[in-house]
């Protein structure tokens, strides 16, 4: 192995970053490249065998005090000859010091907590068709559910950090940004927000997260207008399985369990509130 060029990868190259994971099976929003990089452009690494792309991660830093780690993938032509190692390296280099999440597969928890990580919580992967959803009579009385507007800001940003523990500005920001690929809603009671989902078209199918809501019944509500707003036909959910009331949500509509997460920190544990948490904004950002 040449010694590996590490430096931020620019736009073009989490676009790459994107394709490699794609062709993994993780199958990326249409509009993740833009999204991912907006939510810090500088939390991006690619590790370079002279000018060819060997290895990536993202590192991206939520606050001062916490990032989270993911989108860590190899190409197979540099696999077991230490590229992943060293760009591994320079993305924990990157958030010294700081609360590092990150969302990895099961079969590497172990490896993970040999690198000082602790188990928090897993994430469940719901999948499926959104028929039993679309035949459903979901009332929304009383609600007003609308497309998220800036008047919403301090509102989503408040409820986001009571969830996580931490305010993720930057994250939600680039979130909320327009996207013919992307929506965002919020549901309205009284004034006050009360859900906050976004939808994503993929490669394959849609993707619903971030899912904050106050109750089951504001999660239905929020989850049948997101998919009627795309016409989504199949969805994806990525809820934390401590929320009970999101995995039966879930299975109620027919969604099936494909995939599973570990949810790890380094250096602390976020004071989470999983009650609200009803689908993960993304394995890749947190």
């Amino acid at each position: 192995m040449s010694t590996p060029t590490i430096r931020p990868a620019v736009l073009a190259e989490v676009e790459l970053m994107l394709d490699w994971a794609a062709t993994e099976g993780w199958n990326p929003g249409l509009d993740d490249a833009s999204l991912f990089h907006r939510a810090d452009p500088q939390g991006f690494f690619m590790a370079l065998d002279e000018q060819r792309p060997a290895a990536a991660i993202s590192v991206v830093r939520h606050d001062s005090q916490h990032g989270f780690l993911g989108l860590y993938i190899c190409h197979p032509d540099y696999r077991g000859q230490g590229y992943g190692w060293a760009v591994w390296e320079a993305g924990m280099r990157h958030l010294d010091g700081m609360v590092v999440g990150l969302d990895g597969v099961v079969e590497q928890q172990e490896n993970y907590r040999k690198s000082g990580f602790d188990l928090a919580y897993r994430n469940i992967r719901y999948a499926g068709s959104t028929t039993a959803l679309s035949g459903m009579a979901v009332s929304d009385a009383g609600s007003i559910v609308r497309a998220y507007d800036a008047a919403d800001w301090s509102a989503l940003l408040a409820m986001d950090a009571r969830i996580h523990g931490y305010r993720r500005e930057q994250l939600l920001a680039s979130w909320v940004m327009p996207s013919v690929s992307r929506v965002s809603l919020v549901c309205m009671e009284g004034g006050r927000l009360r859900a906050f989902g976004t939808i994503r078209e993929c490669r394959e199918g849609f993707k619903i997260g971030p899912l904050l809501a106050v109750s089951s019944d504001h999660a239905l509500t929020m989850l049948s207008r997101l998919v009627a707003k795309l016409d989504a036909r199949t969805i994806m959910l990525d809820v934390p399985e401590p929320n009970q009331a999101g995995k039966e949500l879930a299975e109620s509509l027919g969604l099936t369990a494909v995939f599973e997460t570990a949810r790890m920190f380094k250096g602390g544990m976020p004071d989470y509130s999983l009650d609200e948490l009803f689908g993960v904004a993304s394995f890749e950002l947190g």
